[in-house]
C-alpha cells in the first residue's frame, strides 16, 4: 500500500514494501511541475516549491500500481 499526504510543507510518501517507480507533480490542466525517478525507496519528501498553485495532483508510478492523489497545498 502506497500513502500519499501533505504535512506542510513536505509531500510525503510511505509505502509498506520497497518500491521503484516514478514520481509525477501535476499542476491545472496536467501540467508537470515536478517528476523524479526512484529506486528502492519506503519513503519519499518534497518540499512544495512555493511557485506551486494550490491544487495539484501527486501520481506515482511503482512496479506494481500507479497511484494518483489530488492535495491542496
Amino acid at each position: 500500500m502506497i500513502l500519499i499526504s501533505y504535512v506542510k510543507p513536505y509531500i510525503v510518501i510511505r509505502s509498506d514494501k520497497i518500491i521503484s517507480g516514478h514520481l509525477s507533480i501535476l499542476g491545472i490542466g496536467k501540467k508537470v511541475l515536478w517528476t523524479n525517478e526512484f529506486r528502492n525507496k519506503d519513503f519519499l519528501s518534497i518540499k512544495v516549491k512555493s511557485e506551486w498553485k494550490e491544487n495539484i495532483e501527486v501520481v506515482v508510478e511503482s512496479d506494481h500500481e500507479k497511484i494518483k492523489k489530488g492535495l491542496s497545498i
